[in-house]
């Protein structure tokens, strides 16, 4: 596990709550559609804290999105296919994979996390290849 200066352990915490805000919000918007589907009830008949909490997770990420492709893309502790691997993830599971790559980064696993779980061997080697053809980051 990587060290982390007090002002790094700080700036971590503070993105880590709309980090985790995101994925609630989707989770809650999931249960409201079920219970709404089950009980018969129009969604409309939601409260407005609960649509306001959606809305603020969708806008959160939205929000959110450019800085983390930004992060994955000119971070210098990874190499530049697993950079690739990364922006694709985040735009495919966003606001679950956004805490996730902000967890990695913190304990300084985004390098390996994606790659340990590619069964694979071919593809696998292919991420974990070293940077002698990657793009080096200015």
């Amino acid at each position: 596990m990587q060290t982390h200066s007090r002002q790094a352990k700080i700036a971590y915490g503070f993105a880590a709550v709309p980090a985790v805000f995101l994925p609630l919000s989707y989770l809650l918007m999931a249960v409201c559609i079920f219970t709404s589907i089950f009980s018969g009830k129009d969604l409309e008949a939601t409260s407005g804290f609960i649509r306001w909490i959606v809305v603020a997770g969708f806008y959160g990420t939205l929000f959110q999105w450019p800085f983390y492709f930004f992060w994955a893309a000119r971070s210098s502790q990874l190499t530049f296919r697993v950079r690739l691997l990364w922006i694709v993830v985040l735009f495919l599971l966003n606001m679950f994979a956004i805490p996730w790559f902000l967890f990695c980064m913190y304990r300084g696993t985004a390098q390996t996390e994606l790659t340990r779980g590619i069964r694979r061997e071919s593809i696998r080697r292919f991420f974990e290849k070293g940077t002698e053809h990657d793009i080096p980051v200015a």
